[in-house]
């Protein structure tokens, strides 16, 4: 089961402010089984360094808002949707086997000639 041991409001998004703040939970017992960030890299080094060898993950949420910003930007709204369901139809797989084919039919859909 996975779920949230702390949340912290800190004074800046630096490499410090996060280590700060890993130590804070470190010095509560918390070492945690993974970390899940939104792929800021002053995160991931402060982790790395806290909890070396601690597996991190990229938030599917922040992921999701950075790839529909792109998409709205490059391909307009309606497009986007379709991008969209297509997207969480891979990231929603059940399986493995489910994962790899939805996968699949998403780059041939929307593999270009600079991708392919």
């Amino acid at each position: 089961m996975t779920f949230s041991i702390g949340f912290c409001f800190l004074p800046g998004e630096k490499k410090e402010d996060f280590i700060w703040a890993f130590k804070c939970f470190q010095g509560l017992g918390i070492n945690p089984a993974i970390i899940v960030i939104d792929g800021d890299q002053a995160q991931k080094n402060a982790s790395e360094e806290v909890f070396p060898g601690t597996p991190t993950l990229l938030c599917v949420w922040h992921v999701n808002q950075c790839l529909l910003a792109k998409c709205k930007s490059k391909v307009g709204d309606q497009h986007c949707l379709e991008f969209e369901a297509a997207w969480r139809t891979v990231i929603q797989a059940r399986t493995i086997e489910q994962f790899n084919k939805h996968w699949l039919e998403f780059q041939i859909q929307y593999s270009t000639p600079k991708t392919q």
